[in-house]
């Protein structure tokens, strides 16, 4: 690296982190949506508390971002013989963030 040039990339941790990163995702998709909101809710409460950069900031309110538009396919997608459900979900989450 003394020539400036930068050091060649690791494939195999280049390969692990993207691995992680597609499992993140599938994970997310997976959730039910009071789960989902529950995560959007504590990524909105860590990113208040801890002091972060600007990035991380960034990052948070991007990954809040994904998680709503899980959450907003999860809940078009419940049929709509469970109007009932999807309903009683909505007014959960909505009281969930009255008090959070």
């Amino acid at each position: 690296m003394a020539s400036g040039r930068p050091a060649e990339p690791n494939a195999a941790h280049v390969e692990d982190t993207l691995e992680r990163f597609k499992n993140f995702l599938r994970q997310a998709r997976q959730l039910t949506p009071v789960d989902c909101e529950a995560v959007i809710s504590r990524l909105r409460v860590e990113m208040i508390l801890e002091e972060q950069s600007r990035a991380r900031k960034t990052t948070f309110r991007a990954v809040i971002d994904y998680f709503e538009d899980v959450l907003e396919e999860r809940l078009e997608k419940l049929p709509e013989s469970r109007s009932d459900t999807k309903s009683a979900i909505r007014r959960y989450i909505a009281r969930f963030l009255d008090n959070a």
